[in-house]
């Protein structure tokens, strides 16, 4: 049977289980920029969400490597790239999805 969530979340935050040294996710991981809930929530309650941010592991797996953010302020905002005390603009999504392995996705409900 298919389970439903009682209240949606605004933020809705996923944890991907990254298995021993990163191995479940080394020929890379796609996710979806836009996310729909319909079908898992009550009618009339928050089912549409936009991935506004992405906690990505880049270099070696284990203990090694460097985590980075990729987030944006809404929708329609443009992808930015947090390293530490740096702030770029990313010219592209793609960038996003390709530079490492990604940890937590942050998903945030359509107004």
């Amino acid at each position: 049977s298919i389970r439903t969530i009682d209240q949606a979340p605004k933020v809705l935050i996923i944890i991907l289980d990254r298995g021993l040294n990163n191995q479940d996710f080394t020929e890379g991981f796609y996710f979806d920029e836009y996310l729909g809930l319909n079908g898992f929530v009550p009618d009339n309650t928050i089912s549409q969400y936009y991935l506004c941010g992405v906690i990505v592991h880049l270099g070696e797996s284990g203990p090694g490597g460097h985590f980075v953010a990729y987030c944006k302020m809404d929708c329609n905002s443009p992808w930015y790239l947090y390293n530490d005390s740096n702030v770029s603009k990313c010219n592209n999504i793609n960038e996003m999805f390709n530079m490492g392995i990604p940890y937590i996705l942050f998903y945030h409900y359509f107004n």
